[in-house]
């Protein structure tokens, strides 16, 4: 008819068979031309039309069947086709349409399906292809575009749509697609793209999703994925990837986070998922992660973090923390992680803060609770440790620090304590041991620091106290446990300091007071005991010693008394023992010796007096009987 000049195009071929009533639909028209024999496929179809010249876009054909009232939309258009047996499928048309041409690829594609007005959005596209049965699952989907070659990865077809306005946010794209019933969870719609090996990892997911602009932020995906209602929890999140396999552990997620430039730093990080509402507190972050199987310890934790670069130091994480609002004091921090399991003594805390390099020593690690205002004093620090049941007494707690090499000695403990401001005095640190209940007698005290091999004699003790500055005088010393009730005479005194060992005799008690410079002469060393109120005479004092078993005749008191060096002469004995007011006269020195049963005859006093080396004043006490 084209070469005899009776039409020239498609359209009025078609307009005058329907003129003369020769077609009413293009159902008719090609039912006629396949029952003549004329085309058997719609590739016949096409190819013959192209051959002619009659169309050369699917564009222009659309055009052209609209024109003239054959189809109105794409879905008159598929359904007439597959009615008449030419498709079957949407990889079938589209296979069909490359061939002769029409399409190269999917831009091509939607682009001309909206420029004739027949889909307007990609819901209206998807509905279509699923009403006429082209289509069941966004699977099957992109399942037929890759096979016919017309996208080839996420990104191609994330960028595509939204090349022809087809989406503009990630939320419309899940939106649409929950419209249409492709997909119902983010489960689905990642388990899909892998199953076509669109994506294989979250930092995949992630970088595609950025690069065409869909997200920008860890916030703005997380938010768009709850306005969906594809997720409501971190831990429903975390289940998820991993069940799809784009995350096996935190670290995993962490590093493609970071790769993507989600995240920075852990405060972004937990600062977003409190944002949207996945986390609340850091009991509910830590139980997620263990619930989803992502950390099992502390130490895998904190190791973690390092290893994405999160945090570097115990004192940023506790920052962050307390920052974002997770914890606020230590007792919330240990509570929370004893609730989730990751862990239960204060060993396994201070071993595992070791292990990752956190901390190193005692000072560190109280100096970074204070600077992140977790503890203020030792008091709240101890009172923490035992309202979350990590240690119940001083003696548990020494040992614990020694296990892990956190102190030594004494000394150590002390100089630390006092470096970082918790403690400035015995008297303080004594109030507060025993204000938490770890301590309550002095016996108690000294048996645990022996037990724990940090003191083994009184000298050790007095010389530590001395280097720390605690003490500087036995009466500071004695002053100091009797306020704070630890002892409340000497006898209470010398009984304990037998008890656990730490003097036999009072040769080793004198000894030692000396060596640390407490005391120089007797004189000193009476004069003390009586300005702290535990003797008042001689007659106490002698009671005292002999009662607890430091002296047993009064040749013992002298001798020993000469042997360290604090009198010289019975003269000098006696001057001091007036000085001080514990004798006057010797008649009330005979007396109080009598009465305490060192002596009980001047033969005895004259025989002990000989006995020692003090010979020379044998002429002194002889007038003395005689007077």
């Amino acid at each position: 008819m084209q070469t005899m000049g009776l039409i020239h195009t498609l359209e009025q071929c078609l307009n005058r068979m329907q003129t003369v009533g020769l077609i009413h639909t293009l159902e008719q028209c090609l039912n006629r031309m396949q029952t003549e024999g004329l085309i058997h496929t719609l590739e016949q179809c096409l190819n013959r039309m192209q051959t002619v010249g009659l169309i050369h876009t699917l564009e222009q054909c659309l055009n052209r069947m609209q024109t003239v009232g054959l189809v109105h939309t794409l879905e008159q258009c598929l359904n007439r086709m597959q009615t008449v047996g030419l498709i079957h499928t949407l990889e079938q048309c589209l296979n069909r349409m490359q061939t002769v041409g029409l399409i190269h690829t999917l831009e091509q594609c939607l682009n001309r399906m909206q420029t004739v007005g027949l889909i307007h959005t990609l819901e209206q596209c998807l509905n279509r292809m699923q009403t006429v049965g082209l289509i069941h699952t966004l699977e099957q989907c992109l399942n037929r575009m890759q096979t016919v070659g017309l996208i080839h990865t996420l990104e191609q077809c994330l960028n595509r749509m939204q090349t022809v306005g087809l989406i503009h946010t990630l939320e419309q794209c899940l939106n649409r697609m929950q419209t249409v019933g492709l997909i119902h969870t983010l489960e689905q719609c990642l388990n899909r793209m892998q199953t076509m090996g669109l994506i294989h990892t979250l930092e995949q997911c992630l970088n595609r999703m950025q690069t065409v602009g869909l997200i920008h932020t860890l916030e703005q995906c997380l938010n768009r994925m709850q306005t969906v209602g594809l997720i409501h929890t971190l831990e429903q999140c975390l289940n998820r990837m991993q069940t799809v396999g784009l995350v096996h552990t935190l670290e995993q997620c962490l590093n493609s986070m970071q790769t993507v430039g989600l995240i920075h730093t852990l405060e972004q990080c937990l600062n977003r998922m409190q944002t949207v509402g996945l986390v609340h507190t850091l009991e509910q972050c830590l139980n997620s992660m263990q619930t989803v199987g992502l950390i099992h310890t502390l130490e895998q934790c904190l190791n973690r973090m390092q290893t994405v670069g999160l945090i570097h130091t115990l004192e940023q994480c506790l920052n962050r923390m307390q920052t974002v609002g997770l914890i606020h004091t230590l007792e919330q921090c240990l509570n929370r992680m004893q609730t989730v399991g990751l862990i239960h003594t204060l060993e396994q805390c201070l071993n595992r803060m070791q292990t990752v390099g956190l901390i190193h020593t005692l000072e560190q690690c109280l100096n970074r609770m204070q600077t992140v205002g977790l503890v203020h004093t030792l008091e709240q620090c101890l009172n923490s440790m035992q309202t979350v049941g990590l240690i119940h007494t001083l003696e548990q707690c020494l040992n614990r620090m020694q296990t892990v090499g956190l102190v030594h000695t004494l000394e150590q403990c002390l100089n630390r304590v006092q470096t970082v401001g918790l403690i400035h005095t015995l008297e303080q640190c004594l109030n507060r041991m025993q204000t938490v209940g770890l301590i309550h007698t002095l016996e108690q005290c000294l048996n645990r620091m022996q037990t724990v091999g940090l003191v083994h004699t009184l000298e050790q003790c007095l010389n530590s106290m001395q280097t720390v500055g605690l003490i500087h005088t036995l009466e500071q010393c004695l002053n100091r446990m009797q306020t704070v009730g630890l002892i409340h005479t000497l006898e209470q005194c010398l009984n304990r300091m037998q008890t656990v060992g730490l003097i036999h005799t009072l040769e080793q008690c004198l000894n030692r007071v000396q060596t640390v410079g407490l005391i120089h002469t007797l004189e000193q060393c009476l004069n003390r005991m009586q300005t702290v109120g535990l003797i008042h005479t001689l007659e106490q004092c002698l009671n005292r010693m002999q009662t607890t078993g430091l002296i047993h005749t009064l040749e013992q008191c002298l001798n020993r008394m000469q042997t360290v060096g604090l009198i010289h002469t019975l003269e000098q004995c006696l001057n001091r023992m007036q000085t001080v007011g514990l004798i006057h006269t010797l008649e009330q020195c005979l007396n109080s010796m009598q009465t305490v049963g060192l002596i009980h005859t001047l033969e005895q006093c004259l025989n002990r007096i000989l006995l020692t080396p003090f010979q020379s004043i044998l002429c002194v006490f002889y007038r003395s009987s005689n007077n």
